[in-house]
């Protein structure tokens, strides 16, 4: 099958976090040749009708979307399935309307809370939201992922909105674009990562990031330096375990039942992982849905993967068995234009919105 890998362009001196899209190219374009594909490459270009000319010219038959992000950021990323459905081009991973509602923070929880699933208390950056008081809040970006700008000092205790509206302010200040906050829950945290076979997704194996040697006074946050920053303190004392207790079985068959909900609600596909929180009490809140997670080898869907016996060519073949069903699926009935929360996208003729 002629199969085109796009991705988000990488500049020099791009973050490690924006760099990694690379690694994840390089393994999907060798495990799909490997598997006899014939592999292209593409840099998914600035604008909508520059990409419509280049796969009208490339005719693939099978698009791999690795697009995070265009023109460095998220927001906007949902535009790259949007236009694959309206050419009727199969592609991977999640449509445009999953990866809209799971790439904005603020989006999950309304689907969250349409769909009864729990999710932390919040407020953004007009006052709006869940939010009581006093409480204990982390400000995060509403729509960057890899835990861009998160560190355990986002953490902070609040008697009044005034206090937590000023450092959502101070972010979308120094750091641009749009941010919010939510309750800290200072317990477990998890992932869940799934792949579908048959329609349905199937889990893979949990994994449990633990905190060793962490302050007692230092708020326990999967952030950008525990992720990215080898020499850092928080990456070197933050540890993925994926071998559990029978104690903890309750908990993980919870933890399945919430996934797979939300694989209904944000109506997901292909693959997928949820992220938890567990507080004191062992209730479970769900504190991130990704549509399309990383697939470099050194992340956490591709560690799960291997804990259960799922090779990265395997992984590969249901990708591409999923964007099949998914595509005849979609085309059954009407195609959809999507909207921005900045306005209407017209696709194939406007710029990408910045």
């Amino acid at each position: 099958m002629n199969i085109l890998v796009v991705h988000n362009p990488v500049t020099d001196g791009a973050s490690p976090a924006d760099a990694d899209v690379m690694d994840q190219v390089q393994a999907v374009a060798t495990a799909l040749a490997g598997l006899g594909h014939d592999v292209q490459i593409l840099d998914w270009p600035r604008h909508l009708c520059q990409a419509r000319s280049l796969l009208t010219e490339q005719r693939p038959e099978m698009v791999f979307n690795l697009v995070e992000s265009l023109e460095g950021s998220a927001r906007s990323a949902h535009l790259v399935p949007a236009l694959l459905e309206e050419m009727k081009i199969p592609f991977t991973g999640g449509s445009a309307s999953a990866l809209q509602n799971s790439t904005s923070k603020l989006l999950v929880k309304s689907v969250l809370h349409a769909s009864g699933l729990p999710g932390p208390l919040w407020l953004d950056n007009q006052g709006g939201g869940s939010a009581c008081f006093p409480g204990v809040y982390i400000v995060k970006s509403v729509w960057e992922h890899a835990s861009h700008a998160l560190e355990s000092d986002n953490v902070l205790r609040t008697s009044s909105p005034t206090k937590l509206l000023e450092a959502i302010e101070q972010h979308m200040a120094q750091l641009g674009g749009e941010w919010f906050a939510e309750v800290y829950i200072p317990g477990r945290e998890f992932s869940l990562a799934m792949i579908e076979e048959a329609g349905v997704p199937r889990f893979l194996c949990p994994a449990e990031m633990v905190f060793t040697g962490y302050p007692a006074e230092m708020p326990k946050v999967v952030g950008y330096r525990a992720k990215w920053l080898e020499q850092s303190f928080e990456y070197q004392n933050t540890i993925r375990r994926q071998k559990f207790s029978g104690q903890d079985m309750a908990l993980l068959d919870s933890l399945r039942a919430l996934a797979h909900e939300c694989w209904l609600a944000f109506e997901l596909s292909g693959y997928a992982r949820v992220d938890f929180r567990v507080d004191a009490h062992n209730q479970p809140w769900v504190i991130d849905v990704n549509a399309n997670p990383c697939l470099s080898p050194d992340a956490g869907y591709q560690a799960a993967a291997l804990a259960s016996g799922v090779g990265f060519k395997e992984i590969m073949e249901r990708l591409l068995q999923a964007a099949s069903r998914q595509f005849h699926a979609f085309h059954g009935g009407r195609l959809q234009h999507y909207t921005l929360l900045s306005g209407d996208v017209h696709l194939g003729t406007d710029h990408i919105p910045a």
